[in-house]
């Protein structure tokens, strides 16, 4: 590899948000004029242009720089001789933290490889960063150790951190990985805000973030899928089994149902299998990730309580596992366990999304809106209270020119659940749970049972739901925020501009996190 001394841009901001009773998670953009930085994308990575988000990656905002650590050991001129001394130096794991010391060693050898002892060493940083003790010798070992601290939280995960090592016309370098975290959590609670930086554990960009039943987890732009306890806190380790990841579902009774999509179009899963929801044919947990037979060509996964859907790639909506209550599978019959079957009207299917605990819906090519599974409550859209349940996905009356769908919990509530559509036009729609005035201004009642118009949110571009906050993503950027109390759509203050934003997975009831990434700075 070649150093790269260039130098990126920082934006730095202060973040905030509004509600209570909430929760946010936020991922991140950053600018930089390096052609080094990987995309932040989980199906394409290039390291030749600043990142590219996909439609459903989760919005955020934070100021990050990328740097390049342009670190200098000097040896000074020896006598003319046959060997020439080699300048290297070297950290842990060949990665740095983009906060915290790491202890980097500078070594001296000649060209044949022997260690040059009694060399004097003067290694300098860049701004901002420290180096415990700039000058020193090297050991009999030919080797000079001292700490080094990037200081800087938000420096890009899986960035480049270049060290140069210089002696006179000779020169060498170590090109290390920073490990930080491009995801913030945040929580609202009785009308105050708080965030946190999740642990500086990632060495690549996080591209989706699922809490699920006890466990948090984060997918990186390489594809790797990192977990934690939620009831411990604490970090992230990299999961084995499964590579390749794009995606994640959730199914979070019991002891939980996980499935993965991987690059390759297959579904991977594991945890509780008791009704068939793991693929493989029995009813016997597992928690060894495996393939589910039947399932290849996959573009898109959700998930409702105990039940897998699938989005194929030639437009074909399945599901597969426990359709015991509600018929919540949508193959037009109520038998409990079904393997892999193919979803009734499903075809010309573009988007699919899993209710809580209830059934789910699904987005045509040709903009209309379906939906299936229980409609208690009237959360089917169709005006009426009745508690038949549709087995079979039935068109929802008065949509039309739909591009885009999301599903949330209106409250804190197992079988609650509020349905966002956004037309073509630009126009938002909403309907089922109201208790926390996730439907703005323009609706007062408890819930909606037809689709009502959104105030204060003409022209935008995404919607999300959770635990009583909603949120719009602008066309230039801006971020919206109501519920709690809050009627109308407020700008919420974000440092830099937001470019996507996304439900991540069927979470639990009391989960109070929504998880949102940033793209690249303007003008990067």
């Amino acid at each position: 590899m070649r150093a790269n001394p260039d130098e990126r841009r920082r934006t730095k901001g202060e973040l905030r948000a509004l509600g209570s009773s909430g929760g946010l998670l936020f991922e991140a953009g950053w600018r930089t004029t390096s052609s080094t930085l990987e995309l932040i994308m989980p199906n394409a990575l290039d390291t030749h242009s600043a990142p590219v988000l996909s439609r459903r990656a989760l919005i955020g905002t934070a100021a990050w720089s990328v740097p390049v650590v342009a670190v200098s050991a000097a040896v000074p001129a020896h006598a003319a001789t046959s060997t020439v001394p080699l300048v290297s130096v070297t950290s842990p794991d060949n990665t740095v933290p983009a906060s915290g010391g790491t202890r980097i060693t500078t070594t001296v050898r000649t060209a044949q490889g022997q260690p040059r002892a009694g060399q004097a060493v003067s290694l300098t940083g860049p701004t901002g960063s420290t180096i415990a003790a700039p000058n020193g010798t090297t050991d009999g070992a030919g080797q000079y150790a001292t700490d080094f601290d990037l200081h800087d939280n938000w420096a890009y995960p899986g960035s480049t951190a270049t060290i140069t090592a210089l002696s006179g016309g000779d020169s060498g370098f170590g090109a290390f990985t920073v490990v930080g975290a491009n995801l913030v959590q945040c929580t609202t609670s009785n009308g105050s805000f708080s965030q946190s930086q999740m642990p500086l554990n990632f060495p690549s960009p996080v591209v989706q973030y699922a809490s699920a039943l006890t466990w948090h987890f984060a997918i990186l732009a390489d594809g790797s899928l990192w977990a934690r306890d939620r009831r411990t806190g604490g970090a992230f380790t990299r999961q084995t089994g499964v590579s390749d990841v794009v995606s994640l579902a959730a199914c979070t009774n019991f002891n939980g149902t996980y499935w993965v999509l991987r690059r390759d179009g297959t579904v991977w899963a594991w945890g509780g299998n008791t009704h068939g929801q793991l693929g493989d044919g029995t009813t016997n947990d597992r928690w060894t990730p495996a393939p589910v037979p039947g399932l290849t060509d996959v573009v898109k996964i959700s998930a409702t309580t105990f039940c897998l859907f699938a989005l194929k790639s030639d437009g074909t909506s399945w599901a597969l596992g426990g359709n015991f209550i509600a018929g919540r599978a949508g193959v037009g019959s109520t038998v409990d366990t079904i393997p892999v079957t193919q979803q009734a009207n499903g075809t010309d299917v573009v988007d699919i999304v899993g209710r809580p605990s209830l059934g789910g819906m699904f987005l045509k090519a040709d903009g209309t809106v379906w939906m299936w599974g229980s409609s208690v409550r009237g959360y089917s859209g169709m005006g009426s209270t009745s508690q038949t349940a549709q087995t079979s996905p039935v068109q929802v009356p008065g949509l039309s020119d739909i591009a885009s769908i999301t599903i949330g919990m209106g409250a804190v509530d197992w079988n609650s659940a509020t349905m966002f559509v956004l037309d073509k036009n630009g126009n938002a729609w909403g309907w089922g749970d109201n208790y926390t005035g996730v439907l703005g201004a323009n609706f007062s009642g408890d819930r909606a049972l037809s689709p009502v118009p959104l105030a204060g949110l003409s022209g935008a571009t995404q919607l999300a739901v959770n635990n009583g906050m909603a949120f719009a993503l602008m066309p230039d950027g801006t971020v919206k925020g109501w519920g709690n109390g809050l009627r109308t759509p407020t700008s919420v203050a974000t440092p830099r501009p937001v470019t996507s934003l996304q439900q991540v997975c069927n979470a639990s009831a009391y989960d109070t996190t929504l998880s949102y990434i940033s793209g690249p700075a303007a003008g990067s």
